[in-house]
């Protein structure tokens, strides 16, 4: 059975208990004073519903702000993908040919690509918290290698590192 039929069940039978005390109490203890001190019996019930309540509240705030961290996540990686992608478009595959040099205007795309590379590292390593780092060492990792080893992208990010431009 699911947790929803599971919590409906459970309410209807909660709610059928409580409505049947009114009607069946009266009729098992006649004496108003009695009847008082029998119900007195019954009020650290609704202490500890509360602190049910209460905890059930708290539980769910940290599912919450796991989710949130999730998309959060969530987001960064498709954020990243669709800028890397539009760089990448605009180069026609032009960098994949043996011996490809860069004109003016794909030069200028090799340095976007390291500033979004950079701009990705930095979110997912020092500025995010501990569960970006994973996008990181996953993903994106792997694709900053592979384009170092493609001469103009490794030139272009060298030159940039020598004129100590803060990315």
């Amino acid at each position: 059975m699911n947790v929803k039929k599971t919590t409906i069940i459970l309410s209807i039978v909660i709610f059928i208990l409580w409505l049947a005390n009114w009607f069946v109490a009266p009729f098992l203890i006649t004496d108003a004073t009695i009847r008082g001190q029998f119900g007195d019996q019954f009020g650290f019930i609704n202490s500890l519903f509360s602190g049910f309540g209460l905890a059930g509240v708290v539980y769910s705030i940290y599912l919450q702000i796991n989710e949130n961290r999730e998309v959060n996540k969530i987001l960064i990686h498709r954020d990243f993908q669709k800028e890397l992608h539009q760089i990448f478009h605009r180069f026609e595959n032009s960098f994949k040919t043996t011996g490809w040099i860069p004109d003016q205007k794909e030069d200028r795309l090799v340095s976007s690509y390291w500033y979004l590379v950079l701009d990705c590292w930095f979110v997912c390593n020092k500025q995010g918290d501990k569960s970006l780092k994973s996008l990181w060492s996953d993903y994106y990792i792997h694709g900053a290698e592979a384009m170092l080893k493609i001469p103009a992208f490794r030139k272009n990010f060298v030159l940039k590192l020598e004129k100590n431009i803060r990315f």
